[in-house]
């Protein structure tokens, strides 16, 4: 059982990333949220890890905090929600507005997320609603109100996923817009948000 990566990256894609652990390396899945956090090639990452152990593989799952690990193995405690399912979920919408979603039954935002239908959804409320009980449930930060709280953040998602760009392209842009406008994001409406979004995307390609 690997606990944790202490070592040098090598190498980031956009799901994954290889660790330099005394000249070995190992490949690791990551969530949006710590890939974005980790840093560039070069320096130094610890990474928690969860190893999925089967038949013809052997794979690791990396978290920066051990909160977003403990998180990652709830997810996995539901039926039919596998490793690279959780990892979707994570990286498409916070440990915060996740826990909200399943304590109001708010089935708009589950569905919004990238391979979660209606019936997935109504199983992660059934299965996790007592669980998340359990769990202190901070309290929404500016970046979660200005998105997320109101739906805006649920209606952009959509909308984007629905011209053809990818979950993680939605994740990264949706990230990326929160930092830039913060507050200012009170004075946008769905349209004006999705056209901004879009201009943030053609900037950064």
């Amino acid at each position: 059982m690997i606990a944790f990566l202490n070592g040098i990256i090598e190498y980031i894609d956009l799901d994954s990333c290889v660790i330099n652990v005394n000249d070995v390396g190992y490949k690791v899945y990551l969530p949006v949220s710590t890939r974005d956090e980790m840093g560039m090639v070069g320096s130094k990452v610890k990474l928690y890890t969860y190893m999925n152990v089967r038949e013809d593989s052997i794979e690791l799952y990396g978290f920066k905090t051990t909160e977003e690990l403990e998180f990652f193995k709830l997810l996995l405690s539901v039926s039919g929600i596998g490793p690279r399912g959780g990892l979707k979920i994570l990286s498409s919408i916070s440990a915060t507005e996740f826990k909200r979603a399943i304590q109001e039954e708010n089935l708009s935002v589950l569905t919004s997320i990238s391979g979660v239908g209606k019936k997935t959804a109504q199983r992660l409320i059934l299965e996790l609603k007592e669980k998340v009980g359990s769990y202190p449930l901070p309290e929404l930060t500016g970046e979660d109100k200005v998105m997320g709280a109101t739906g805006l953040e649920v209606d952009a998602r959509a909308t984007l996923l629905a011209l053809g760009y990818t979950d993680s392209e939605v994740s990264e842009t949706i990230r990326y817009v929160k930092k830039e406008l913060g507050d200012k994001l009170d004075d946008f409406d769905l349209s004006s948000l999705v056209q901004y979004m879009l201009k943030v995307i053609s900037a950064h390609k």
